[in-house]
């Protein structure tokens, strides 16, 4: 009798130490929640790189539940892997915003002496520096954010600055200064918010700001071909505004700053090639004069656009050879290429050259002249 209550106590201690399923065990979905909570507190503290390993973590094991998938939407909205920290960029910007900060806020104040301009100079610097530096140590601040506080600050000054030479009626110096320094303040908190919100990368910052540029530029030229005399600055304005804006709904995914200027340039090329055919042909009429860089400018921006769309599918490891492939990508010098590559479509670029226009004796007379190649065939 003793043996078999020895035996049913030795079972009853096995069963209960026997690992079973309870009703109050934490789910799969719970413990996902649970890493997603703790990836979004490091986000919130700075701390990116842990944020992003949690967050990969969660997506290779728990992908199939819903904070798998929300996880993966975070993953994806961070910046590209190689964007790298904007503290030196921001502390170097936030230096120079100081000592221009020394000149606008005595201007604002409408002060006359010289000397309290010199402190101004004096003290901006410095305390610009401080500033930025404790910004810059206080969280982690990436390039993107960086630049887009940079553009920003010039934005909301050329902004402020011209809607008050639109509206106002003559306004005063200290009104100029005043509406100069907070345009450039709040464009630059507004900058910075939206960078850190959207996760921007210095690509998409610098395509945007490109985008205003090229934006002001053809409201400006469109402007003076339409003979607009009333409200000339709104519309101005209105198309840097608009050109920005555009730029930034399509931005291409994973454009470089590189790249973006890769475009612009080629569209400061095509503005060039079209002002060399200006001095070429003479147009007698202000709208062809203007006209066509602006038609030639585009078809550059266009030809940039194809360029590094070219580049970014190459890839960082196959960009740099002198191959076929990145012959081909080349954009065309001519107006009309035909090559290996198909028929394109270039921007004639004005090449110098020295022309031969006489002989006296047996020496050959040279003059400087420029030619314009308009087709090039490659067999």
């Amino acid at each position: 009798m003793p043996s078999r209550v020895v035996l049913l106590v030795a079972l009853a201690l096995v069963a209960w130490t026997f690992p079973r399923p309870v009703s109050a065990q934490v789910s799969r979905s719970d413990s996902a929640a649970v890493l997603l909570n703790a990836a979004q507190r490091l986000e919130a503290d700075g701390q990116r790189v842990a944020a992003s390993a949690v967050l990969t973590f969660i997506v290779r094991n728990y992908g199939d539940t819903p904070s798998g998938a929300e996880a993966r939407r975070e993953l994806e909205s961070q910046p590209a892997e190689g964007e790298g920290s904007g503290r030196v960029e921001l502390v170097a910007w936030g230096t120079l915003y100081g000592a221009w900060l020394g000149i606008v806020v005595p201007g604002a104040l409408g002060v006359e002496t010289a000397e309290l301009y010199g402190l101004g100079l004096l003290a901006g610097g410095p305390l610009g520096y401080a500033a930025a530096q404790s910004i810059a140590t206080s969280r982690h601040v990436t390039l993107g954010e960086a630049r887009a506080m940079s553009f920003g600050f010039r934005w909301g000054t050329s902004q402020a600055l011209g809607w008050l030479l639109e509206l106002g009626d003559e306004p005063s110096a200290e009104a100029v200064f005043a509406t100069m320094g907070l345009g450039g303040v709040g464009g630059m908190v507004l900058g910075g918010a939206i960078a850190r919100r959207q996760h921007l990368t210095a690509g998409q910052v610098a395509y945007s700001a490109q985008g205003y540029y090229w934006g002001t530029y053809y409201a400006v030229t469109l402007a003076a071909i339409a003979n607009v005399d009333n409200h000339t600055a709104s519309w101005v304005l209105a198309g840097g505004d608009i050109g920005m804006l555009a730029a930034a709904a399509m931005a291409p995914e994973g454009i470089t700053a590189g790249r973006a200027w890769l475009i612009s340039a080629m569209g400061i090329a095509g503005m060039a090639a079209g002002w060399g055919v200006d001095l070429i042909i003479q147009p007698d009429n202000t709208e062809l004069l203007l006209g066509i860089p602006m038609a030639t400018s585009a078809v550059g921006l266009i030809l940039g656009t194809r360029s590094a769309r070219a580049m970014a599918q190459r890839g960082p490891d196959n960009g740099g050879g002198a191959g076929q492939g990145a012959r081909s990508a080349a954009p065309p010098t001519a107006l009309l290429d035909i090559g290996a590559s198909g028929f394109r479509v270039g921007v004639p670029a004005p090449v110098p050259i020295m022309q031969r226009v006489g002989e006296r004796g047996p020496r050959p007379i040279l003059r400087p002249a420029l030619t314009v190649p308009l087709l090039h065939v490659a067999f």
